[in-house]
């Protein structure tokens, strides 16, 4: 009998499939919670390393990427989902020290903004 102990990462991929013409009709529709007007809908995809999530609820990494001067940097300049990305693990790196001291954990985070209308500079076009 093999015994397989996964500890950290794992060769065994998770996949998640999401339908996002649908995701963008919830949210325009107001199906979906958004603090934004329903004819700008952007959606934010955080993917993240435990780094990040051990010092990050769910909903306050959604309040911080979502908050009005990280969308207007977004929706304003092609180099603003990168500052808002920076300004993410900056904070992290505080929360981190806060945290664990130097026992904090490596962080990577990439932080995508989606836009279903091209209405972010050099943004995807879904349609």
């Amino acid at each position: 009998m093999d015994l397989f102990i996964y500890i950290g990462v794992t060769h065994r991929p998770e996949i998640h499939h999401v339908d996002l013409g649908r995701l963008f009709e919830a949210v325009t529709h107001g199906r979906v919670e958004s603090k934004q007007p329903p004819e700008t809908p952007l959606l934010c995809l955080i993917l993240a390393t435990d780094g990040v999530w051990d010092n990050w609820t769910y909903e306050d990494a959604n309040r911080f990427v979502l908050d009005a001067s990280c969308i207007n940097a977004v929706k304003s300049d092609p180099g603003g989902a990168r500052r808002v990305a920076a300004s993410f693990m900056t904070r992290n790196a505080v929360y981190a020290k806060r945290n664990f001291g130097a026992q904090a954990d490596n962080a990577t985070g990439i932080v995508l903004y989606i836009s279903q209308n091209n209405g972010i500079p050099n943004g995807p076009d879904f349609n």
